[in-house]
């Protein structure tokens, strides 16, 4: 008996530490990495409004759902700032990463048609880089652009990053700018924190551009 309780205990203290140890990465694993700033324009009824300085992307177009591209496509950016460039250098990590929708929508038949096949996966560029300073990528689906100033309203949740919480919280939103009479453009996905996060740690998005 004394000897299955100190199993026991030792099985205890193991999970224990592995989960703290999940814990600590998920704690450090942004602590060091470059965020997109922005200010708050304001705290609405369940969103934010914020305002984004212009700034650089490294972007790939992307066919499919949230679930079906986004793993191609962070292959793509990731190995440009990973060194798969022209000059072999190495770009710093940042967040967000953005994963923008381009729905196109048929209407006045049946069946009402979404089409999702044109979006945009994207990395923000560290702002100390100008467009001019960074090297060329390698691989032509890469783009480098510069993105003016935004206006957006965000709504952030947590947990698992999957397609159908992401459209939930994107109706949702929607919900709320409509119900606030506000008019929105593009709509995208964004991640802050790295795969293997707890998800109860993870920060997640759904952004509507304002018009």
């Amino acid at each position: 008996m004394k000897f299955k309780n100190k199993a026991m205990y030792w099985i205890i203290g193991v999970i224990g530490l592995v989960f703290l140890t999940w814990v600590v990465y998920g704690y450090l694993a942004v602590r060091s990495v470059e965020q997109l700033s922005y200010t708050v324009e304001s705290k609405e009824n369940g969103y934010e409004i914020r305002n984004y300085p212009a700034h650089i992307r490294a972007q790939t177009k992307i066919e499919g759902n949230v679930a079906s591209a986004s793993s191609k496509a962070f292959g793509i950016v990731a190995g440009y700032i990973f060194g798969d460039n022209q000059s072999q250098d190495k770009i710093a990590m940042t967040t967000p990463v953005i994963q923008k929708q381009s729905s196109e929508k048929i209407a006045m038949t049946t069946p009402v048609i979404q089409n999702e096949s044109a979006g945009e996966f994207s990395f923000v560029i560290p702002s100390k880089y100008k467009l001019k300073d960074l090297p060329k990528p390698n691989d032509d689906r890469v783009e480098l652009v510069e993105v003016p100033a935004k206006r957006v309203a965000a709504l952030q949740f947590s947990g698992f990053f999957t397609a159908k919480r992401f459209k939930a919280k994107e109706a949702l939103l929607i919900e709320r700018l409509e119900r606030d009479d506000l008019a929105y453009g593009a709509i995208s996905t964004v991640g802050y924190n790295p795969p293997l996060t707890p998800p109860f740690m993870s920060r997640l998005e759904v952004w509507a551009e304002l018009e």
